[in-house]
């Protein structure tokens, strides 16, 4: 049984580190770009100059800016940004032929997809660049995808739908995050990057999610990270130390490292089970054959 054991570790130890090896082979390889479209392609690298993501990580979002959400009132960034949750900022606007509704499905997908609460465990800000848009576009979009959604109390909680007629205010929110947009009057159309922001409840930028799909897993440990820790589980902790955060892709990859660094964890663990029971069994066959004898000796007579 111990021979079983330590084959079985030594076995899990030598695995693990192949399967790091492999996986940090597969990841030496750079995605391709996709360029921008303004009649709908996705989006990652912009061909109108000055749309970009200009990495402003821990920059802090201006919270004194005022929006109008999609009920009519009027509200500040800080009203929505409080300090008690992390929130993932949505640019773009809401009559946008493509690109914008492609950002908002995957953001849709990634949170019906996660096990983290709306309104509980994180907000969502969508907030339009267009300072022509209405409130009343804001308030049929959001209808829209609190149906799809599932859960109209938790989208009317946190996922909250700002426009604004100051074109200036516009701005100076997405230059505090790096998110370059243009308008192209040839195609009454506005160019801008698909991306997601998060943010951490006091209001500064923690990560940004390229793309218009993205992944749970990415979109939840994101806001786990950016809350600093607070809804952090054992598991997320132990998870984690095989995943490194990749901030040109936008999102979570396997760590060789780390893989094999809980590979030797683990298998430490099992070594010392299995040198354990090695000694507990010495021990009691040390035991036996005297107590036999005794039995033994005790018969003769």
């Amino acid at each position: 049984m111990v021979r079983l054991m330590m084959k079985t570790a030594t076995v899990f130890c030598a695995a693990a580190i192949l399967l790091a090896s492999a996986t940090a082979r597969a990841q030496s390889a750079p995605a391709p770009a996709v360029p921008v479209k303004l009649d709908g392609g996705p989006s990652i690298q912009p061909l109108v100059p000055d749309v970009d993501v200009d990495n402003k990580v821990n920059a802090q979002v201006p919270l004194d800016l005022e929006f109008t959400d999609s009920t009519g009132k009027t509200v500040r960034l800080r009203d929505l940004i409080h300090g008690e949750r992390p929130v993932v900022l949505d640019l773009g606007y809401f009559q946008c032929p493509s690109l914008c509704d492609r950002v908002m499905n995957g953001l849709l997908e990634a949170m019906q997809n996660n096990s983290l609460a709306l309104g509980d465990d994180y907000e969502v800000l969508s907030v339009s660049i267009n300072h022509n848009e209405k409130t009343e576009t804001a308030r049929l979009k959001k209808a829209n995808y609190a149906a799809a959604f599932g859960d109209k109390d938790a989208v009317n909680r946190g996922w909250h739908f700002l426009t604004t007629t100051s074109e200036k205010d516009i701005r100076t929110l997405t230059d505090a995050v790096g998110y370059g947009w243009q308008y192209i009057p040839a195609k009454d159309q506005y160019a801008h990057p698909a991306v997601l922001i998060v943010l951490t409840p006091d209001g500064r930028v923690m990560r940004y999610l390229f793309g218009v799909k993205y992944e749970p897993f990415t979109f939840e440990q994101s806001l786990i990270d950016a809350s600093e820790g607070k809804a952090q589980t054992v598991w997320n902790k132990i998870l984690m130390t095989c995943y490194v955060y990749d901030s040109t892709a936008g999102q979570y990859n396997w760590y060789a490292m780390g893989l094999m660094r809980l590979a030797g964890g683990v298998t430490v663990v099992l070594l010392g089970g299995a040198i354990g029971m090695m000694l507990f069994l010495n021990s009691h066959n040390h035991k036996t054959p005297g107590k036999d004898g005794e039995d033994a000796g005790q018969t003769e007579r």
